[in-house]
């Protein structure tokens, strides 16, 4: 019986470790929400349009994007003029990208390159907003089409091989 209640609390032990490392790691996400949302203001993004972005911000902190790559994309972002429900909507689709599982670096890359290429083409404000929410779009898609191929391959082989019909019957 005293084995039985020492692992109980082994157990318990464990859980509270693990619960007190979740609150240190989402108080370290809060700490860079915070500093980032500083900097950002320092860059001359306003306090409605930090206060618009704070959420998909904070989510893609908390899934492991680096505050500098937000932060440079962010400001390049306002850098072109893209503000408001544009600046809001690019920035949740991004986050939304992340979400559904795409590297960071390759959201911030597709930004980047979209905005580049746009602005090259005479883009400003709410014409390349569009431009870099459909790339996002875009991108978002082609990546439901591979999931949805890669369930079909897995459907395929999953049991090894296909069954076929019945076999006629042998010859002797």
């Amino acid at each position: 019986m005293s084995k039985n209640i020492l692992r109980l609390g082994f157990f318990f032990l464990i859980l509270l470790l693990m619960a007190n490392s979740i609150k240190a790691e989402e108080k370290n996400v809060l700490g860079e929400v915070e500093q980032l949302m500083n900097e950002l203001k320092e860059k001359g993004i306003s306090e409605d349009e930090l206060r618009a972005i704070k959420k998909p911000v904070t989510e893609m902190l908390k899934m492991g994007v680096k505050r500098e790559d937000l932060r440079n994309t962010i400001v390049e972002l306002s850098k072109r003029d893209i503000k408001g429900k544009e600046f809001r909507n690019v920035i949740n689709s991004m986050n939304d990208l992340v979400k559904g599982g795409e590297d960071p670096k390759v959201v911030g890359s597709i930004v980047s390159q979209t905005v580049h290429q746009a602005q090259a083409e005479g883009l400003k404000g709410e014409e390349l907003a569009k431009r870099v929410h459909e790339a996002i779009r875009k991108r978002k898609m082609e990546k439901e089409a591979m999931r949805k191929e890669l369930k079909k391959q897995e459907r395929k082989t999953k049991g090894g091989f296909e069954k076929k019909g019945p076999r006629g019957p042998k010859n002797k």
